[in-house]
This record gives C-alpha cells, structure tokens and sequence, in this order.
C-alpha cells in the first residue's frame, strides 16, 4: 500500500464531522495524528491483510435528525449515519485503491462503469 494514499485519506476526512461510536473523531486523529499514526496504520494494514474487519471497527451509529420541529412522518428526518474513523479510513484506502485498478481491468467497451 502506497503510504501517500493515507495522507490522501486523512485530507479528505473532514475534521470537524462528528465521532462515531467509538467517541473518537476524525478531530482527534488529525491532532494526534503523528503520534497515533503508526498503531493506526498497523490496523489498516492488518485490515487489509486478513480481510475481516474486527467487529469494533464496522460499528455504526445510526441517528434521525428531525428537520422541522414538529416532524410528523418519516420524510421530516434525515438519516446520518456515524462511522469509526478507523473504517472510514479503510473504506477510502478501497476506493482510491479501487479508482486506481478498475481503469485498467474494465474493457473500452465497459467505460459506463468507469467515473470520468
């Protein structure tokens, strides 16, 4: 894994998102960054590694924010779902990966399934 693709990712994780269920947001990674990067890294890799998430990393918080102040039915929510940094980390290291190997691997006459 290309070390620059974890700078990547950690730019595009906007810092002031809030925490996911670990309490742990991506503020905290940016601001500790130099000290937490290796224990963090050691945890992608092994991620990528074994292929099976541990179960801490894909927890998931879902919440429904009302959008008036009264919501009377479902579609007066808006659904926001709360991620562990650590997976969020995982999940864009797939897609830069993914964006970078699909081109080559997908035919000319497949290009739909190509973004560009």
């Amino acid at each position: 894994m290309d070390p620059r693709w974890y700078n990547l990712v950690m730019i595009s994780i906007d810092p002031d998102s809030v925490a996911g269920p670990d309490r742990f947001g991506p503020v905290f990674f940016h601001t500790c960054w130099e000290i937490i990067s290796e224990d963090v890294l050691g945890a992608v890799t092994e991620f990528f590694r074994r292929v099976k998430m541990p179960k801490g990393f894909t927890t998931t918080t879902i919440s429904l924010i009302p959008k008036t102040a009264s919501p009377t039915c479902w579609s007066e929510y808006r659904l926001i779902s709360l991620c562990n940094v650590t997976n969020k980390i995982c999940t864009n290291l797939m897609t830069i990966w993914l964006g970078h190997v699909l081109p080559k691997v997908i035919s000319l006459s497949q290009s739909g399934f190509v973004r560009g």
